[in-house]
Parts: C-alpha cells; sequence; structure tokens
C-alpha cells in the first residue's frame, strides 16, 4: 500500500509505503512538486480518483490539478478564476465522479 502527503510549506506531494497490518510508513519520495512544475498556488487539500491519480487543490493558485502519482506527471489543470483560496477537493455523487 501507499501513503501520500502533501507538504504545504515544501510545494510537494510526498509518497511513502505503508505497511497497514503494522501501520507503519516508510522508503519516503517526492512524487511531485509544485515549483520545480512552476505552478503558482500552496498544495492544501488532495484526494485519489478510482485510476489512482492524485487531485490537489492550490491555495492561492485558483486552480486544481490531477496528478500520477506512479509517473510523477502533471495530468491534468482545471482553473477555477471565481475561486482563489481553493483548500480541498473530494469526488461524490451516486458514482463518485463529480469533483467537489
Amino acid at each position: 500500500k501507499k501513503f501520500w502527503y502533501v507538504d504545504s510549506t515544501k510545494y510537494r506531494i510526498d509518497e511513502y509505503d505503508f505497511n497497514i497490518d503494522k501501520g507503519e510508513i516508510g522508503n519516503f519520495k517526492t512524487v511531485f512538486d509544485v515549483k520545480k512544475n512552476n505552478i503558482l498556488g500552496l498544495p492544501d487539500g488532495m484526494t485519489i480518483d478510482s485510476d489512482g491519480n492524485l487531485w490537489l487543490a492550490l491555495f492561492g493558485g485558483a486552480r486544481v490539478i490531477e496528478v500520477n502519482p506512479s509517473t510523477g506527471k502533471l495530468l491534468r489543470t482545471i482553473d477555477i478564476p471565481t475561486a482563489h483560496q481553493i483548500t480541498s477537493v473530494a469526488f461524490g455523487g451516486p458514482n463518485l465522479d463529480e469533483l467537489y
């Protein structure tokens, strides 16, 4: 299993191996760095979709991004010009296919 952590002060998403039986994490690596990808905003809330991709709210960046944690690639950017300070994202709806 994997465990992902948003480190807002370092502008990145970190990944750890997660031993669910022991409740322990290890083998740290950074999977995405917001600053190194020249993306505006402070990484804040995050969720995961059914494909295993991470969706990250960017506080002060007026956007949400989709990241593949296996490759570290930015897959999609959704600009939300009317909501500059986005703090969280979640999937909902009957099929869990609506992004909130």
